[in-house]
């Protein structure tokens, strides 16, 4: 576990923007450490998942209206915890949203990769100032050397089933990029991924 950044003893943390398999196994971690959880989704369908069946505390659709109100419906007390890596609105809409000494980690920023003019937000990044938060950068090749701690602490969760993967297949290698077009869209449950005969 990361000491770095030491935990409140209850914590809200927006986890805004990963595949309901990744979902599961976050909620999970932070569950265990005692936190509210929140998901920003993009469908009905998935919303419905992520409350019915891996037990988030709030989730809703980004399609249903301005990111930012609804964050701030589904979290009236702020978030303290954000990882990103949508960037965009939706980094703004959890900086707007972020309590006093807030952290967030970005480890990708997705709804600007292919931009072809610069991208207006953030527009608030001065409130990183008067909130003193903390934003990181994060490369899942820099924590190699969390590797067996992390395989401690999830291999018992996935013994007994508390996390389960999720998946979405596409068969042969022709359907490659739609594989990787349809993870963009947010199309599918969990993982894409393609099958090829061996």
């Amino acid at each position: 576990m990361n000491t770095e950044y030491p935990s409140s003893t209850w914590t809200t943390v927006p986890l805004m923007t990963l595949a309901p398999s990744d979902a599961r196994n976050a909620t999970t971690s932070a569950i265990s450490c005692g936190s509210v959880i929140l998901f920003r989704s993009c469908s009905a369908a998935k919303v419905a998942y992520l409350r019915d069946e891996l037990g988030f505390d709030e989730a809703f659709d980004y399609h249903d209206g301005p990111v930012r109100e609804q964050l701030q419906r589904a979290a009236p007390d702020g978030i303290d915890v954000y990882f990103d890596n949508v960037g965009g609105e939706q980094l703004e809409a959890a900086i707007a949203t972020m309590n006093l000494h807030g952290r967030i980690t970005v480890c990708g920023m997705i709804s600007v990769y292919n931009a072809t003019e610069p991208t207006p937000a953030p527009r608030n990044l001065a409130q990183v100032i008067g909130k003193r938060l903390t934003l990181r950068g994060m490369l899942v090749s820099d924590h190699g050397d969390l590797r067996e701690a992390f395989i401690a602490d999830v291999a018992p969760w996935l013994a007994d089933g508390s996390i389960k993967n999720q998946e979405t297949i596409f068969e042969g290698l022709a359907q490659a990029p739609e594989a990787f077009l349809a993870m963009l869209r947010g199309a599918g449950f969990g993982k894409n991924l393609v099958r090829i005969a061996g």
